[in-house]
């Protein structure tokens, strides 16, 4: 069974199901693995203090909180999505950090490839493209040699 292909759009910094020819294209289960992963937004650690006048709760996919018994082979699922959106809040007083902060946070919400063997190797890499747009560049190759690259932008709203 294939994979409804999602179409990541940069200008708008999200992701929509793509058509083509008025049907939904199928397909690119690794990337759109990939795109779940990183820009659906974990639910925030319960250490997490929020902003002044935030109301916006701890997000995080609803279905996460029904996960409570290892399956597919003793493999517990990790919960679905990224830090991110915890991370492109915060001011960059410090961009290198952050840059290293980011860059973790999205090998953090791949690692579930490693661990599921669907990957062999994930490689990140994060790169300021501009002051509020994060670069990052995706590398994964298949436990059968193949690789796959994907390489996305994230606005950063940081506060002010």
């Amino acid at each position: 069974m294939a994979d409804i292909a999602i179409q990541w759009t940069p200008g708008q910094y999200r992701g929509d199901w793509a058509i083509s020819g008025g049907a939904l294209l199928q397909g690119y289960d690794l990337q759109n693995a990939v795109l779940i992963s990183l820009f659906t937004d974990a639910r925030a650690p319960d250490s997490w203090m929020p902003p002044p006048g935030w109301n916006g709760g701890r997000r995080g996919w609803w279905g996460d909180t029904f996960e409570a018994a290892p399956t597919d082979g003793g493999v517990p699922l990790a919960p679905l999505g990224s830090g991110l959106w915890l991370l492109s809040r915060r001011a960059k007083s410090d961009a290198g950090a952050l840059l290293i902060e980011a860059q973790q946070t999205c090998r953090t919400a791949l690692q579930w490839l490693l661990d599921t063997g669907v990957a062999a190797v994930v490689d990140v890499r994060c790169q300021w493209q501009a002051p509020q747009r994060l670069g990052i560049a995706v590398r994964i190759v298949r436990p059968s040699g193949t690789a796959e690259n994907f390489t996305f932008g994230w606005a950063w709203q940081e506060l002010n």
